[in-house]
Order: C-alpha cells, then sequence, then structure tokens
C-alpha cells in the first residue's frame, strides 16, 4: 500500500499533465495557471501557499 505523501505526488503530476494537454493551445503553462488561480482566489493579492 502506498503512503499518502506518495499518493497526492501521483495525483499532482495526474493534475499536471492534464492541464499541460488542456492548455497545449494557449501560452499559459500548467504551474503559471496555478500560480494565476491562487492570485484570483484571493483577489490579486499574493498571499502564499500556506
Amino acid at each position: 500500500m502506498r503512503s499518502l505523501g506518495k499518493q497526492i505526488v501521483v495525483l499532482f503530476r495526474q493534475l499536471n499533465l492534464f492541464l499541460r494537454r488542456s492548455l497545449h493551445e494557449t501560452e499559459i503553462t500548467a504551474s503559471e495557471l496555478l500560480y494565476l488561480f491562487l492570485l484570483y482566489e484571493k483577489n490579486g493579492k499574493y498571499c502564499g501557499l500556506a
């Protein structure tokens, strides 16, 4: 049985692959999209990942 940490890593990798495939026609990478989402979620104010 895998540990919870390993399962989270696998899910995050799968999310990145899905986003990369979905965004292939844009100029935004999966990492940039996640960062933009964090900014949007906090109304444009930098909040870090905590």
